[in-house]
């Protein structure tokens, strides 16, 4: 009797088990990631857009400028060596202020989101999921394409 009893207990765990799949990914968790994930885009291309307005210079610094001094902005020696100017080094200050703040904020927005709307369980299980499961992977494609109003064929 002790015998079936266990083999009943064993075989409902093993269903049990199979039946819940821990990394399986509902499509309410899969949904709530992508809207999650869409906001975080467009935060990411706002941060960047001003990051390529800054790396473009204005009159007193060029491009390949900015690009040169940007590595070395913390480095006297080598400033005064690339001969930097006053202006060129205060804008490049600037630009890579504005770039750590932005980045904070960003930060700042990724930790709320991820917070607010999945929890952070759910990220890193949808995470997972979409890096090692192809169809999860192309169930989210699905799902960003339609927030986008990409039809879907």
């Amino acid at each position: 009797m002790k015998i079936i009893l266990i083999g009943v207990l064993l075989t409902a765990t093993v269903f049990t088990t199979k039946a819940q799949k821990p990394d399986s990914v509902t499509s309410e968790e899969l949904n709530r990631y992508a809207v999650m994930m869409d906001s975080l885009e467009t935060l990411k291309k706002n941060r960047n857009d001003i990051s390529v307005k800054l790396a473009k210079g204005n009159a007193k610094i060029t491009p390949a400028r900015y690009s040169q001094l940007l590595p070395i902005i913390d480095d006297e020696k080598k400033l005064a060596a690339a001969k930097a100017t006053a202006d060129e080094v205060a804008y490049v200050k600037n630009a890579l202020k504005s770039l750590t703040q932005e980045g904070q904020k960003f930060q700042t927005a990724f930790t709320s989101l991820v917070n607010e709307s999945v929890g952070y369980d759910t990220y890193n299980k949808v995470k997972k999921a979409i890096e090692t499961n192809p169809r999860v992977k192309e169930r989210y494609t699905d799902a960003i394409k339609a927030l986008n109003g990409v039809r879907i064929q």
